[in-house]
């Protein structure tokens, strides 16, 4: 079993001092129209054919409902994010009893995208403050694509409000990073929960298989250090941390290891918060020894 850790505390500048954090409205309306038991019969059931307006609550009450609970800076709150963590990976597991596989797959993106919303950040849309739902966080190239104003918007990417209602691209005139971002340990969780997806969920004799697109996610976050905030460094890499145990295609796994090598070097890392830069030189270091990959030419760590 992959032990995945989390800095026992965020970096000073990662912290946000002074500023008041954003956070995403719950909605409990949402919460009554999709009650629990109808998510285990959607996402668990195998005899249950699950419809497209069943797909629509799913994403509805976690839009507005569960994940916005995962948003809330309370101290409380915050000591309640692993729990969240396991709530959201107990669904994902269910979808493993289904017949079929666009239950998991439908699950995966919905989770997928609204992680990748909390990382990306809150934004400032004219007069209200607004989350991105993108289509992909990749670009063409496979390269990370963040959004920080209107020209960054592709066709298939939702905008929402903190409430969780839609907001349309025409009607936006000015798109930027907003006075308030989330809280630092709420991004985190974030990519770790990204970290948790799978393509195959663990079932009796059966073991998970991590998740090929978050792979390629989570590779593309670590190829631009410099776009990224040392909480979601430390995010990133620990969720790819899983993945390097997984059989990875040859090509990935050099892909993965020049990634990872490059955030060892102690240059990359150079300019940040002293304790964070270790911190992402040591989980770099250990992920590179978990790709199995000692022998190989090419890969070189600076000191």
């Amino acid at each position: 079993m992959t032990c995945i850790l989390a800095p026992r505390s965020l970096p000073a500048q990662d912290a946000q001092v002074g500023k008041k954090s954003a956070e995403l409205k719950i909605d409990k309306k949402a919460e009554s129209e999709l009650s629990k038991s109808n998510i285990k019969k959607v996402l668990q059931l195998p005899t249950y054919e699950v419809q497209e307006e069943d797909f629509d609550l799913l994403e509805k009450y976690l839009r507005k409902f569960y994940v916005p609970q995962m948003t809330n800076i309370e101290t409380a709150a915050l000591t309640k994010l692993p729990k969240s963590r396991e709530q959201i990976k107990e669904w994902c597991r269910w979808t493993g009893f289904k017949k079929k596989t666009d239950v998991m797959e439908e699950m995966n993106r919905i989770t997928s995208s609204l992680m990748h919303s909390l990382c990306n950040g809150a934004l400032a849309a004219d007069t209200q403050q607004v989350i991105v739902l993108q289509g992909s966080i990749r670009d063409q190239n496979d390269r990370l694509r963040i959004v920080r104003s209107k020209q960054d918007l592709k066709s298939d990417d939702r905008i929402f409000n903190l409430a969780g209602d839609p907001v349309a691209q025409n009607t936006i005139t000015e798109l930027a990073p907003a006075d308030t971002d989330f809280h630092p340990a709420v991004k985190l969780n974030a990519m770790l929960v990204l970290g948790d997806l799978n393509d195959v969920q663990p079932r009796g004799r059966v073991e998970a298989k991590p998740r090929v697109n978050t792979q390629r996610d989570l590779i593309a976050y670590l190829e631009s250090p410099e776009k990224l905030s040392e909480t979601l460094l430390v995010g990133a890499l620990s969720g790819l941390q899983r993945h390097a145990h997984d059989a990875l295609d040859p090509n990935r796994k050099a892909r993965i290891a020049k990634v990872v090598a490059n955030l060892a070097d102690a240059k990359t890392v150079s300019g940040r918060n002293a304790a964070a830069g270790l911190w992402i030189r040591r989980q770099a270091i250990d992920l590179l020894g978990q790709l199995g990959l000692a022998g190989e030419r090419n890969i070189y760590v600076g000191k």
